[in-house]
């Protein structure tokens, strides 16, 4: 259920609802109602000014198979198993976001994005005869906060031949008991193209990016940065372009997850072709079907190079 309230500077939405959950997994069976709420509220002050705000908060079961009691051999010296005690837990989700539009040659946001999740599962590694067994446990396990805010922003110059676009955050998280740890970083990344006739041509950065594998374990993923140089051609049918990816980088290590916790630590490392150097040529051809569009105009433009940005 939802109502919306819209004027010409307002629009705003209000709803809620519940879910009802029946599941079972060999002896064990849940029956549960999750109960959810959504709200956004968006105001223009005037044509180059706006703000806009979206909570969330729902409750959420887990699957029967997180409640079995079957202990699991996955590998000689690990197993692991469920807690038929475990309750479903909340989420609440919080989103900002301030636009400043001058004109239609540079656009600029200050944005923040939160998330609480409570009564939270995690996992627990204890020592066991076979080795590790991994539980979990809801019972005094602290919540999980993470946050991002930043400010990012597009320019367009020289007559709309180039277009500069960056971002610069600052992402926190506090993973709470049994893990009990802050983590923090500074993540960024600056594009650039440039069009001259028919052809364009770009540079992109993304800074390394660091982050919690979920909300469960202790995994905190590092990744590598990533650099790209792009050279396109294109005119109403035909699209060309290719990408230069990590140039100067010639190993096949993409990153780490790292797990600490009071009596079980583990380390990876990950490899793969993703941030290793890499070429990649594409074409596209586009059958002609009513309104032909003109390069030139505001429109267009966005649409041609949206691929592009880094997201």
């Amino acid at each position: 259920m939802s109502n919306n309230f819209k004027n010409d500077k307002f629009n705003g939405l209000i709803g809620g609802g519940f879910n009802y959950d029946r599941s079972k997994f060999g002896d064990t069976s849940d029956h549960s109602t999750q109960p959810w709420m959504d709200a956004s509220v968006q105001y223009a002050f005037n044509g180059r000014n706006s703000i806009s705000a979206d909570f969330h908060h729902a409750t959420w079961t887990l699957a029967s198979s997180y409640r079995s009691t079957a202990v699991i051999q996955s590998n000689p010296l690990f197993s692991y198993t469920g807690n038929p005690d475990v309750s479903p837990y909340k989420s609440y989700d919080l989103s900002l976001r301030y636009v400043y539009m001058p004109d239609n040659r540079f656009n600029f946001a200050a944005f923040g994005n939160s998330g609480l999740i409570t009564d939270r599962y995690a996992y627990v590694y204890m020592a066991s005869p076979d080795g590790v067994l991994r539980t979990i446990r809801q019972k005094g396990v602290g919540n999980f906060y993470n946050l991002l805010y930043g400010v990012q922003g597009t320019a367009r110059l020289l007559g709309n031949s180039l277009m500069i676009n960056g971002q610069v955050a600052h992402r926190i998280v506090r993973n709470g008991a049994p893990f009990d740890w802050t983590r923090q970083r500074v993540l960024w990344y600056l594009q650039a193209f440039w069009y001259v006739g028919d052809w364009n041509f770009g540079l992109q950065y993304q800074s390394p990016q660091e982050y919690c594998d979920g909300y469960v374990n202790g995994a905190w993923i590092k990744n590598k940065s990533a650099y790209t140089a792009i050279v396109g051609w294109g005119n109403s049918s035909w699209s060309l372009q290719a990408r230069l990816t990590n140039p100067f980088r010639w190993n096949w290590n993409a990153g780490t997850s790292e797990t600490t916790s009071q009596s079980y630590d583990v380390s990876k490392t990950f490899y793969n072709v993703s941030y290793h150097c890499y070429v990649l040529v594409s074409a596209t051809y586009t059958f002609g079907f009513g309104k032909k569009i003109q390069r030139g105009n505001e429109a267009s433009q966005q649409m041609g190079t949206s691929s592009g940005i880094l997201q």
